[in-house]
């Protein structure tokens, strides 16, 4: 399901705008969707409109709801500037094993399409490359791979929804809520105040046997390397799961 923004005025709402940090694989795309099916004056990748300050000022006029693959700090300075509502932040995250082996999946994937994969910058399809023509049934190919694009693969969750130097203590009060992946209607249920039926959205068969991501060797790499998400989600998943 493709979302377009729609830049033209509409009526203006003064009440608190829902803001959802779309972290990369991490159920994002099914919020947008549930969201969407909820509130039809949404505002998705509104990553499309950064440094379009004018732009994204009119596109937020009538937006009940916005969603980015944005950073928490970079999303609260972009919107603070763009206007003066109340901003209510959310996001979703994913267990951090099953996030980096989707995303490392993505780069496979993103080959199938070859005029899009032209769009992208030099160094994804340089890795995309390289990715795609390992052998990934070997979790030192892999790990090797993943310490090519760190900034891609490690810590993503935590970079997105904290910044790059946030910690839990201080950023995760100015978030309404925070969901996980495998309840993504439930989130949607909290922010919206109503039930919704579960709809899942950008979903992709592997090309490559993910459960190399569940070997010792990748296992206690990526609770070194990407021990920062680690944290994250643990302490999430004991707030949500709480009682």
């Amino acid at each position: 399901m493709r979302f377009r923004p729609n830049l033209a005025p509409s009526d203006p709402k003064t009440g608190p705008l829902l803001v959802f940090v779309h972290v990369p694989k991490s159920g994002g795309s099914a919020v947008n969707r549930m969201l969407a099916a909820q509130m039809p004056d949404g505002l998705p990748h509104c990553q499309r409109l950064k440094g379009r300050q004018a732009s994204l000022t009119r596109a937020l006029t009538g937006a009940d709801w916005v969603s980015g693959h944005v950073p928490f700090p970079w999303f609260r300075d972009m919107l603070g500037k763009a206007t003066g509502r109340p901003l209510r932040f959310a996001t979703c995250l994913r267990d951090p094993a099953a996030q980096v082996a989707s995303h490392y999946n993505w780069l496979i994937r993103i080959r199938q399409r070859p005029v899009r994969f032209l769009r992208y910058p030099k160094e994804i399809r340089q890795l995309s490359h390289r990715i795609a023509n390992s052998d990934n049934t070997s979790a030192r190919t892999v790990i090797a791979n993943l310490k090519a694009g760190p900034t891609l693969f490690l810590n993503v969750q935590s970079r997105y929804v904290l910044g790059p130097r946030g910690t839990v203590e201080d950023v995760l009060p100015a978030y309404a809520a925070i969901g996980t992946s495998d309840d993504t209607p439930g989130l949607v249920a909290r922010l919206t105040g109503t039930r919704v039926r579960p709809l899942r959205d950008n979903d992709s068969p592997y090309h490559f046997d993910p459960a190399v991501f569940r070997t010792p060797q990748l296992t206690e790499f990526l609770s070194r390397e990407n021990a920062r998400d680690v944290a994250l989600y643990r302490h999430v998943r004991a707030l949500t799961h709480a009682g």
